[in-house]
């Protein structure tokens, strides 16, 4: 299945956009790179 995400960042209520089709993979991956 995909998935059209949208995660809001909230440090700066910045907006990201993307798809992916494992959602949770998908978080992961953004808040390990927010992290750094």
């Amino acid at each position: 299945m995909n998935y059209t995400c949208i995660l809001k960042s909230k440090k700066d209520s910045q907006l990201y956009f993307g798809s992916t089709t494992d959602l949770r993979k998908r978080f992961k991956e953004h808040t390990a790179h927010a992290e750094k």
